[in-house]
């Protein structure tokens, strides 16, 4: 499957990418995303995210690489890119070049946690296949293929990255493996992998559930929920030429409070909902304590969601709650977050404008179950107009003060 991108598109291509090197690395800049590879990071405010995203619907015009890179791979690819030459120019000949270069047919085999299949069952997704593969297969289909690559190395080396990744797969010994052949490359692997892993995982809790009479045990693709600290995933392909073991648990870093951040808490309000919070109801339901609290819950709910599509929902509930209005639900939405979200660096009219990306996202997702790219950036905004509002807690009391409150700073944003 040939790619390649027409010259206008290059050139629109080059100016997207040019807008991304004058927003990537101002020190005094909001971050909204941050990638890191080859010792080097890049870091975007909110105007050059907007321009990876543009950059990313470049490149996606090309059926081939749609096909084979996900949307977040392509930013990885974007941004690598940009990393590791010096100029604009270097940059977009090689992030061409590797696109054009390095996709190719792989199987991934990816655990899902939470359940078994037993007495050699499996289930079939299309060319997809579950099913318990065990450690006989595990050795010959994954460890096997090692050997080989391996072989170059000395027998000491040979033999201890053998039984590194031989310690790191024991899990998948033990657990129903999705087997998930696809056109792509290995570093889009895992993004390209994941949404489907996810979608086998969703679809196994309903159809357990359509079985059984109360709520399973979640069943997901990463081990988040069965004490697994890593979760590799071996991708391969049938040349034998690449072999990789990619971690689609990430790394599960504890979150701790010290005192610092304990009084970081309560300088900035949270700890004032502490006590409401435990109640068993939140009224006066107008008043901005409930509001706020309302508002938390929301926001815990995508703190500990599983899906991307219920992170985003939860994250645009948890605005709603503050500033939502039944019959204007968009346009309240949009308004108030960008009074409470705007800054010197993201005005009013920039704010609004991801608004509508964020609630148009959320309202897809919603209605039409269509999987969410922006719920990092819905998390973001969503804390931000928390943290203003509870700033407002002592003056602004109920939701009518709340609403006034958008109305003048809507009618500030205005040019003169």
């Amino acid at each position: 499957m040939a790619g390649k991108l027409s010259k206008n598109k290059t050139a629109q291509l080059r100016r997207s990418l040019e807008r991304l090197y004058h927003g990537r690395f101002d020190e005094h800049a909001e971050i909204v995303s941050t990638y890191s590879g080859y010792g080097k990071s890049l870091s975007l405010d909110l105007g050059a995210y907007r321009f990876m995203r543009e950059a990313i619907e470049i490149l996606q015009s090309v059926d081939a690489w749609k096909a084979a890179y996900p949307p977040k791979a392509l930013g990885d690819r974007i941004a690598w890119s940009m990393m590791q030459t010096n100029t604009l120019d270097d940059a977009v000949v090689r992030l061409l070049a590797e696109l054009a270069s390095d996709t190719k047919e792989f199987i991934a085999y990816a655990p899902i946690f939470g359940f078994n299949l037993v007495d050699g069952a499996r289930m079939t997704f299309g060319k997809c296949i579950l099913e318990a593969i065990g450690e006989q297969r595990v050795e010959s289909e994954i460890i096997d293929r090692l050997r080989q690559h391996a072989a170059n190395l000395d027998e000491k080396s040979r033999s201890g990255e053998i039984e590194r990744i031989r310690k790191l797969l024991e899990t998948h010994k033990n657990v129903p493996i999705l087997l998930v052949p696809f056109y792509g490359s290995m570093v889009g692997a895992f993004h390209t992998v994941e949404p489907v892993a996810e979608r086998v995982a969703a679809f196994v809790q309903f159809a357990i559930g359509m079985l059984t009479d109360e709520n399973t045990h979640i069943i997901d693709h990463t081990g988040r929920f069965t004490g697994e600290f890593s979760t590799y995933m071996p991708v391969l392909t049938p040349e034998f030429d690449e072999l990789g073991f990619p971690n689609v648990r990430g790394i599960p870093y504890r979150q701790q409070l010290n005192r610092d951040r304990i009084a970081r808490l309560e300088e900035i309000g949270v700890l004032n909902l502490a006590e409401t919070f435990i109640q068993p109801q939140w009224t006066p339901e107008k008043s901005i304590d409930a509001m706020l609290c309302r508002a938390a819950s929301c926001f815990a709910d995508g703190e500990r969601a599983v899906t991307d599509l219920a992170k985003i929902v939860s994250y645009v509930s948890a605005v709603e709650v503050l500033f939502g209005k039944k019959d204007e639900a968009e346009e309240s939405f949009c308004l108030g977050l960008a009074v409470a979200s705007q800054s010197e660096r993201e005005p009013f009219p920039l704010v609004y404008n991801v608004a509508k990306d964020i609630y148009e996202e959320r309202s897809l997702a919603t209605h039409k179950g269509l999987s969410p790219t922006l719920q990092h950036l819905a998390r973001r905004k969503a804390v931000e107009a928390i943290l203003k509002v509870l700033s407002l807690r002592e003056t602004v009391r109920h939701r009518n003060d709340l609403r006034e409150w958008v109305a003048k700073g809507v009618e500030a944003a205005k040019p003169e």
